[in-house]
């Protein structure tokens, strides 16, 4: 394998780090990048989008709805529509989060919605089938499980 670096995301254009742990990673169909950034061992984060020009385009955060809470985002993904979908499992939420402004567009709540609790990671197949994997509660007695949801609508797929 041969390759060649193109690029580095580091700084902003004010000179100050963009990530601090970059977790995950996804790029739309125009090939925007999508990083879930871990800002702390509790899995605190956030959503930054980059621009082609070595900026940021947008944040994401969760804190426009819910000042109340952390956002814990776990995995994120972008789908054919340029939505990303992003697992909150502390919350037992998914975001679907429009990539043009960087809103949420919904909240699944995936317990109340689905009886599926933890969502931790995520993965599209061909058909629009979503997997969700989901984890387990510290000394709980649940097993980690594996979901299909066949999803449509709010531009999943």
């Amino acid at each position: 394998m041969n390759g060649r670096k193109e690029k580095v995301y580091h700084l902003d254009n004010n000179g100050q780090s963009i990530f601090t742990v970059p977790a995950r990673i996804t790029s739309d169909n125009d090939n925007n990048c999508y990083v879930l950034d871990r800002l702390s061992a509790d899995y605190d984060g956030r959503i930054v989008a980059l621009n082609k020009t070595n900026g940021i385009r947008w944040v994401y955060s969760d804190q426009h709805i819910n000042k109340q809470r952390t956002f814990t985002p776990k995995d994120l993904i972008a789908t054919k529509s340029d939505n990303i979908i992003v697992a909150d499992s502390t919350h037992h939420i998914i975001h679907i989060i429009d990539t043009y402004y960087g809103q949420c567009l919904y909240y699944l709540y995936t317990k109340d919605q689905l009886g599926i609790k933890l969502p931790f990671s995520l993965e599209f197949d061909n058909t629009g089938t979503l997997y969700i994997g989901c984890g387990t509660y510290k000394n709980g007695s649940d097993e980690a499980k594996l979901y299909t949801v066949q999803v449509s609508g709010f531009g999943i797929w």
